[in-house]
């Protein structure tokens, strides 16, 4: 029997857009404790708040910006509804869940290889002949390690999948579990694949839970269902306001769709919201607090944390982005660095010319052992060879 899910993220009556709006309200509140218990400088408080949306936002689309968040999930109802409109009727949505390894790393020297995970995914989801949009998010696991050793932060990526042919979640779910390649050292399953219901509400809900800000912290406890499996429980009181900030922290350095990729035929998905997020942001309102599109969030943490922060916190290191990012090339420090980096580059030679400097290196090398060989021959005493 397939798995059916109609109520994801959500455990009351109220309507997935709500329930957005009261998980952003407690990501925002605990961001703003964490920042007026600081008492930072004007202009730094102003730029952390503007990176989450409170009380102004940036020019780029920040994965950080709560307003961006919400605006993407309005946006992509709106175009699965046409989407699913359009189809035949026995298409099927999917909610996938994808944990690894590979995602996991310390709060205290956070390295996020985000090409290495979605590319895992990426190939996962290509291998079930699906298409999908798929979106990453980071969550703080509080009491691992233990000891005094840091939080573990775990990129992993929520997936809405299709497919107009029969298609069974929990054969999929045992392919990819049982390859060997997916592994999660908490004990959890690292794939979860999940059909959406037939009403309407249910793929509103997911597709609303894909975009919710990291307002909650994860434990892990015994799954008394299971023999010997870990689970994670959501916990907002034990999540503290400087983890948030925390998290902020490393999600105001990062664009919005380096982690919001498609798979298939979900890239033209992708299109569609990435044209209508750009179109919302270019009309945002401009009153508040505006962060320049060319601001280094990098910077402004590292100065903070030099001044107020933790000293046990280093620099967050983000590796790559998602399958659909395009890497920018790196511009010249200056005109007159790259010219002078292009004039000291030694040029490179055709493979005839580099064979024909090889075979000369090598016939003057057997001349000087000649050489020397027949001084040994000629002398009494040992010639150093």
């Amino acid at each position: 029997m397939p798995k059916n899910i109609s109520n994801r993220g959500s455990s009351n009556d109220k309507s997935p857009q709500k329930t957005l709006k009261v998980r952003i309200k407690l990501f925002r509140k605990k961001i703003k404790k964490a920042v007026s218990s600081m008492k930072l400088p004007d202009s730094t408080a102003k730029n952390i708040l503007a990176a989450v949306g409170v009380g102004g936002h940036s020019k780029r689309l920040c994965w950080s910006d709560t307003d961006v968040r919400k605006e993407a999930s309005s946006c992509l109802w709106g175009l699965v509804q046409q989407h699913r409109k359009s189809g035949p009727k026995e298409r099927c949505y999917y909610f996938a869940t994808f944990v690894d390894d590979s995602g996991n790393t310390s709060d205290r020297l956070p390295v996020i290889r985000m090409s290495t995970f979605f590319q895992k995914v990426n190939r996962a989801i290509r291998r079930l002949g699906l298409p999908g949009l798929v979106v990453g998010e980071i969550a703080p696991l509080m009491n691992f390690p233990q000891g005094g050793k840091g939080r573990t932060l775990m990129l992993h990526s929520h997936a809405l999948l299709w497919s107009d042919v029969p298609f069974d979640p929990v054969e999929a779910e045992r392919q990819l579990n049982g390859n060997g390649s997916w592994h999660c050292e908490f004990g959890a399953q690292p794939v979860d694949i999940e059909r959406i219901g037939r009403k309407k509400e249910d793929l509103e809900r997911v597709i609303a839970y894909m975009f919710k800000p990291p307002h909650c912290a994860k434990n892990l406890r015994a799954d008394k269902a299971s023999d010997g499996r870990m689970k994670m429980v959501d916990t907002t009181e034990g999540y503290r306001p400087e983890l948030a900030l925390r998290m902020l922290e490393g999600l105001s350095q990062v664009d919005f769709f380096d982690v919001v990729y498609g798979v298939n035929h979900g890239t033209k998905l992708r299109q569609g919201l990435r044209e209508r997020l750009r179109e919302w942001h270019r009309q945002r309102a401009s009153d508040g607090w505006i962060v320049a599109e060319n601001f280094d969030f990098w910077a402004c943490w590292a100065e903070l944390r030099r001044e107020k922060g933790s000293k046990n916190y280093f620099p967050f290191r983000f590796i790559g982005g998602s399958p659909d990012a395009v890497p920018a090339k790196k511009p010249a420090r200056n005109k007159v660095q790259g010219r002078r980096a292009k004039s000291v580059r030694r040029p490179v030679r055709p493979p005839a010319k580099r064979l024909a400097g090889f075979q000369k290196r090598h016939q003057d090398r057997i001349r000087r052992v000649g050489r020397v060989a027949g001084k040994v021959a000629r002398s009494s005493t040992p010639v150093n060879i």
